[in-house]
């Protein structure tokens, strides 16, 4: 519950919509809750700069990358959405 109310917070604040009321299609909340967990997680090469080779190994790099391309990609959506809804037409 805490985490849907701090979503809904920061998706009406930094998005200016509720992201929750659109449903899965968005997958906001899906991303976040994946970056949080990755973020939170023991990562050898953070605590052992000489063994960051055993992050890669296991695939944590990898699964990084590719949730920071779907926030991009989600990201890039938001602004393309915002710049048609602001899109202001010459008056001729």
């Amino acid at each position: 519950m805490l985490i849907a109310a701090s979503n809904n917070i920061l998706s009406r604040s930094a998005l200016g919509r509720n992201i929750a009321d659109e449903g899965s299609r968005s997958g906001f909340g899906e991303l976040s809750r994946k970056l949080m967990v990755y973020m939170t997680a023991f990562h050898v090469g953070d605590f052992f700069p000489s063994l960051r080779w055993v992050d890669n190994l296991t695939g944590r790099i990898g699964r990084l990358k590719l949730l920071f391309r779907e926030l991009n990609s989600f990201f890039d959506e938001v602004v393309q959405e915002h710049n048609e809804t602001t899109r202001i037409t010459p008056s001729t």
